[in-house]
């Protein structure tokens, strides 16, 4: 069995968040379902989805109504019944992988579809994300392509959805496995694309823009910034990689330590304005990231990153402490002899690179995604004057 601490393969959150369907199973069914089939809502675009049955079964579907008056909500509801395995899993070895995660449920080599379909009834949420990556483990067969966007329609049952990508466009994520069961349901996404913003400042601006002018000789401050996915998203990796990787041009050479490492200082905060004094300064974090040694002299432009191997460890008691907030890097530069001078000015250049897929198996380099570069330009400019002897200038008088 795969170890159970890869939580980068389980579901967002059981149908109960997901989906306005609520599981359960019964024994016997107690009407015909008026049509045997559900229909699966694919709306995710750019995206390649696909479901794996793991049950198979007939559906009762009745509307419950709950509350009087302006607070009455009717949900769909429905029951599974006449469960079988479905084409999209092992069941021996799901029910082996289910049996040491759940010793306590008793399942042996002989339990039915339906013995292990009814365990899932009133799961908690931390048990479901078991289940799901169980299944996960153990999908096999080929799966149900679903289209996107658009609806597809399958046999009632319990049906496990992969995203299966191939290419993730910038800033983008695959989307973890969810479990869905029968009834027509919708999938969407669950998570927040990633992004990066560069600003500068001179020695005597008191705010970051996309642009300062400066003279050979001074120092300039950048500052980088992200926000890291919500806890929703972020709980769905066991890992989550998260680095700053920066090009300066030739004409910038950023403050450097004894290593030639660039000093620098990073913040968490919970909006996206960065404060670094008084009582409300945000958290100082410079310890949870490393800095490259910069690399590039003389003509070549400077290249360096700043990194967080794992930000679910930078807190250990808390592994979605920097779920939802904002990062932000700030350090120095000087403007050099190498600056070009006039309009075209001296960029710098910035990228995040991320993890992008909550289904890694935790085997080799976890697979990241990078997202849209961002800039900040710095001008320089020459006076052009001139030169006139001193008894003209007294004749002007």
């Amino acid at each position: 069995m795969k170890t159970l601490k890869k939580m980068s393969a389980l579901l967002v959150a059981l149908v109960m968040t997901m989906f306005t369907v609520v599981p359960a199973f019964a024994e016997e069914i107690t009407s015909a379902p008026k049509d045997p089939t559900s229909k699966i809502f694919a709306d995710i675009k750019d995206h390649e989805l696909v479901a794996y049955q793991i049950f198979k079964g007939d559906a009762i579907r009745e509307d419950v109504t709950t509350g009087e008056g302006e607070t009455a909500k009717t949900e769909n509801t429905g029951v599974l019944s006449n469960i079988e395995w479905g084409n999209g899993i092992n069941s021996s070895a799901f029910i082996t992988d289910l049996n040491t995660a759940f010793p306590a449920w008793g399942l042996t080599a002989s339990s039915t579809a339906a013995d292990v379909a009814n365990k899932f009834n009133g799961l908690s949420v931390e048990d479901a994300n078991k289940v799901a990556q169980i299944a996960f483990d153990n999908k096999t067969g080929t799966p149900i392509s679903l289209t996107n966007p658009g609806k597809t329609t399958v046999r009632q049952g319990y049906y496990l959805i992969v995203d299966t990508t191939k290419k993730v466009e910038s800033g983008d994520s695959l989307n973890p496995a969810i479990l869905a069961v029968n009834g027509n349901v919708t999938v969407k996404e669950k998570k927040d694309k990633v992004t990066v913003d560069k600003t500068v400042k001179n020695e005597t601006d008191t705010d970051f823009a996309e642009a300062t002018d400066s003279s050979i000789g001074k120092k300039v401050t950048f500052k980088l910034h992200t926000k890291v996915i919500d806890e929703v998203a972020l709980a769905n990796y066991e890992s989550y990689f998260l680095q700053f990787s920066d090009t300066a041009s030739n004409a910038l050479d950023p403050v450097v330590d004894a290593d030639k490492k660039v000093v620098f200082k990073a913040y968490l905060s919970e909006d996206d304005t960065l404060v670094t004094e008084g009582e409300n300064a945000d958290e100082d974090i410079t310890n949870w990231f490393t800095a490259s040694i910069v690399t590039g002299t003389g003509t070549a432009d400077r290249t360096f990153t700043f990194t967080d191997e794992n930000i679910k460890n930078s807190k250990a008691e808390d592994p979605n402490y920097a779920a939802g907030k904002h990062i932000f890097i700030t350090y120095e530069a000087t403007l050099n002899n190498n600056a070009v001078i006039g309009s075209t000015g001296n960029p710098n250049k910035v990228v995040v690179n991320y993890s992008n897929n909550p289904n890694w198996d935790g085997e080799g380099t976890p697979p990241t995604g990078t997202t849209p570069e961002d800039k900040a330009i710095v001008f320089s400019f020459e006076l052009d004057g001139t030169k006139v002897a001193k008894e003209d200038c007294l004749s002007n008088e």
